[in-house]
Formats: C-alpha cells, sequence, structure tokens
C-alpha cells in the first residue's frame, strides 16, 4: 500500500487499529505457534467482521454520508483496491450502485490482510 492514496481519511491506520483492537481484546496469541498461524486465522473470521471491515452487514459506518465522505477523499485508493481485489465490470458497477457504503467495505477489505500482517508480525516471532 503506497502512502501517496491517503487522503484526509486514513484508511490503512484505520484498518491497522481496528485489527489491532480485534486482537487485543479476542485473541491469546499464545494459543498460535507462530505469527502465521494467527495471521491466517484472522484472514478466515476478519474479513466478515463488521468490527473491522462491515462486510458483514455491508457497513463498517452505519452512516452513508461519513462513508460518502470517507471513500470521497480516497478516489485513488478506491481505485487502486478495485483494480487489485479482481473485481470484474459487473462487480464494480454492483459496488458503485449499492453506494458508499459498499465502496467503503470494499477499500477496508482490500487493506485487510495488509493489517493483519502487520499486527500479527509485531511482537510475535515466526
Amino acid at each position: 500500500m503506497d502512502r501517496k492514496y491517503m487522503g484526509r481519511y486514513d484508511y490503512e491506520t484505520a484498518v491497522y487499529n481496528d485489527v489491532l483492537n480485534y486482537v487485543t481484546e479476542e485473541i491469546d496469541r499464545k494459543q498460535f505457534e507462530s505469527a502465521r498461524d494467527l495471521a491466517d486465522y484472522l484472514k478466515k473470521i476478519l474479513r466478515d467482521c463488521d468490527d473491522v471491515t462491515g462486510a458483514g452487514s455491508h457497513s463498517y459506518t452505519c452512516n452513508s454520508e461519513l462513508s460518502r465522505q470517507y471513500v470521497s477523499e480516497n478516489f485513488e485508493l478506491l481505485a487502486e483496491a478495485l483494480d487489485v481485489g479482481n473485481y470484474d465490470l459487473d462487480s464494480i458497477l454492483d459496488l458503485i450502485y449499492s453506494g458508499p457504503d459498499a465502496l467503503d467495505v470494499a477499500i477496508r477489505c482490500y487493506l485487510l490482510d495488509d493489517a493483519i500482517e502487520k499486527v500479527c508480525y509485531t511482537g510475535m516471532e515466526e
């Protein structure tokens, strides 16, 4: 993730903090033999976690105007998420027609794996 895409709302930091909060509150790191095991587990469960991506309910903010603001400040990041996220044209159009909440969730899901990697490899050796 290239920092040049950061607008006023910092998605990268927000997703990282949400993953970190989830791990701090819900995970006992001692139950995992390695950072890789923890990361693999988190990648399975956090994608649909409303507190991290909003994908479970299709809205992280539960406020379309707030989602619109966040997305409008990060159009380049949205474009990257849609490009790298392997969306086909129909899926992109569906997201656009679904509104700002769906676009906000797409960005958060795009950044999720990197945030998980950062959280898991902080203070835990492979």
